[in-house]
């Protein structure tokens, strides 16, 4: 069976325990066999044993509803692995609009190309990563304008958002990160010498407690909202990050989170306009208030 059938096979797995009530053996085999792939108790077992193993997706078997639940606070990488479901069925969507021809486009439309810039990056930047080679490049720096060649850079992560690839790294012999746009890079080079990652660090960890790619080293806080119940149905299909919770009190509905306040939630409030009112912290409160006002002023005659 060819890859991209086996992802395929795993994503209805995935989708139909997601989506049912505990449902057993027979019915995950019924549902992904009715979609016209295979699938065999045998070959069940062996993909929940992939799915733990390989991706850190738990499976449990729940003797008293006897079904089968996802342990999301046992598979830390979870959303992770559905991001990367999606990407392969972006990735088979347009391999079959490109074979079947140009005609085809018009049924499909992207939010951008600029998009894709630096997308022909990533599978050199994510064989750097994993072998621990130095790489270099030139980077360009959107507010500045400025091109800077960077050299010796250990590469760690690749972080995506809002549609659009990260590399997290940092300068040999530095102790902080430093966030590349790949969109923005130019003259890569993997070099042959490589670099010993610490063991100590997880650079996962340093943005869990972040909205975006921009890091910040302030406290974690709790940051409470009050959001157009509308709205916050697009806020549960789309969170800004895994802390949230949304809940009603008193006929109102509100989002909680416990973040580190940076530019890319402000960025986030202030897209919502007159939908989202901050509650907590105060200082939040006072900076978006102010941020609205000056914006206000702009439109006054």
């Amino acid at each position: 069976m060819s890859l991209q059938a086996a992802i395929k096979r795993l994503s209805l797995i995935i989708d139909k325990v997601s989506r049912s009530h505990y449902p057993t053996k027979k019915e995950i085999l019924e549902y992904v066999n009715d979609t016209g792939i295979k699938l065999s108790e045998r070959t069940l077992d062996r993909d929940f044993e992939k799915l733990r193993d390989e991706f850190g997706v738990e499976l449990k078997y729940d003797p008293a509803k006897n079904g089968y639940s996802i342990l999301e606070e046992e598979s830390p990488r979870f959303n992770t692995f559905l991001r990367l479901i999606e990407l392969n069925e972006t990735a088979d969507l347009i391999s079959t609009t490109l074979k079947e021809g140009k005609e085809n486009l018009k049924y499909i439309d992207f939010e951008t190309s600029s998009a894709f810039r630096g997308i022909q990056h990533l599978k050199d930047l994510y064989q750097a990563i994993r072998n621990h080679h130095y790489i270099s490049f030139d980077h360009t720096n959107y507010h500045s304008g400025v091109t800077k060649a960077f050299f010796n850079i250990e590469p760690y992560l690749l972080k995506e958002y809002q549609n659009r690839w990260y590399l997290v790294g940092r300068i040999k012999g530095a102790d902080h990160f430093i966030t590349f746009g790949i969109d923005r890079m130019s003259r890569l080079q993997i070099m042959n010498k490589q670099f010993t990652p610490k063991d100590d660090i997880e650079v996962r960890e340093l943005f869990s407690d972040i909205v975006g790619i921009v890091y910040s080293i302030s406290e974690v806080e709790e940051v409470l909202m009050a959001v157009d119940e509308k709205q916050a149905k697009y806020f549960k299909s789309l969170p800004w990050h895994e802390s949230q919770k949304i809940f009603t009190e008193n006929g109102k509905t509100f989002m909680r989170m416990h973040v580190r306040p940076n530019f890319e939630l402000t960025q986030k409030i202030m897209m919502q306009g007159d939908l989202i009112e901050v509650l907590k912290p105060e200082w939040l409160r006072e900076k978006i208030a102010q941020l609205h006002h000056n914006a206000a002023k702009k439109y006054k005659q």
